[in-house]
């Protein structure tokens, strides 16, 4: 399954109804979320990681972390493949 963004508006849609400036505000706000988040997520895992019992963190666990994101990589991967228009 790919998405695909589309910076361009469809062919019916007239120019008027894009607002750049309504866009901008939207992503800055995504931004400003993202950044909030990173700030807040900082000190939790720098204590997770500091933690001396090393048991908090199963070879299960990090077994399944990792195959997450090998695939999230891969999807992104595959993504970027098609938007470039390989196959």
């Amino acid at each position: 399954m790919a998405m695909t963004v589309s910076a361009e508006p469809p062919a019916s849609a007239p120019e008027a109804a894009i607002d750049p400036g309504a866009i901008e505000r939207l992503l800055c706000d995504d931004l400003f979320h993202a950044d909030q988040a990173m700030l807040h997520m900082g000190p939790i895992l720098r204590h997770l990681l500091q933690n001396d019992d090393r048991s908090i963190f199963s070879d299960e666990l990090i077994a399944r972390v990792r195959g997450m994101l090998a695939d999230l990589a891969r999807q992104l991967v595959q993504a970027l493949g098609e938007a470039a228009g390989h196959a």
